[in-house]
């Protein structure tokens, strides 16, 4: 799978629209937060990915669940999506470019979710008073998403970095 760069769509958001229903979406990976050193090191030393230790509060309400990043003690950002969903999608792969020992890379993942859900124009973004949050704020964050989602049960196979 390549993602094609430069295609662009008649109608606006649509291209993008499809990759996503197609399973065609690529990523590129600016910031990785995690919470452990195990996930930090794997991701970096193995992959690439610009990870690094944070704080993330995770808390279910309702059917409502909000994530909370706080990097030096200062709040980064916090989400809230709705925690619900009976969709399956499939085991299907997606692209991750990253910069890995200076060069740029690509990692493919297989993954399958469960128990998703998708919401169109759900889910609320709140930004802090880290550094990291006037950088959002510099691509117009927050604004109101076109979609999120909410996967209850992941499962993921992750390649090696191949050098493009």
């Amino acid at each position: 799978m390549k993602k094609k760069h430069g295609r662009s769509s008649a109608i606006p958001y649509l291209g993008t629209w499809l990759d996503i229903a197609r399973d065609r979406a690529a990523t590129h990976i600016w910031r990785l937060p995690v919470t452990s050193k195990l996930a930090n090191d794997a991701g970096v030393l193995m992959w690439g990915l610009p990870k690094t230790i944070e704080e993330i509060d995770f808390e279910v309400a309702g059917e409502r669940a909000t994530f909370t990043l706080s990097m030096d003690g200062r709040e980064v950002l916090s989400y809230s999506v709705r925690a619900s969903g009976n969709r399956v999608q499939p085991r299907s792969a997606s692209a991750v470019y990253s910069l890995y020992e200076g060069a740029p890379h690509v990692t493919y993942i297989n993954h399958e979710y469960r128990d998703m859900g998708v919401e169109l124009g759900g889910g609320s973004l709140s930004l802090g008073d880290h550094p990291v949050a006037d950088e959002l704020r510099g691509l117009g964050l927050p604004r109101r998403p076109l979609m999120a989602s909410w996967m209850g049960h992941l499962a993921l196979d992750v390649g090696p970095p191949e050098k493009l």
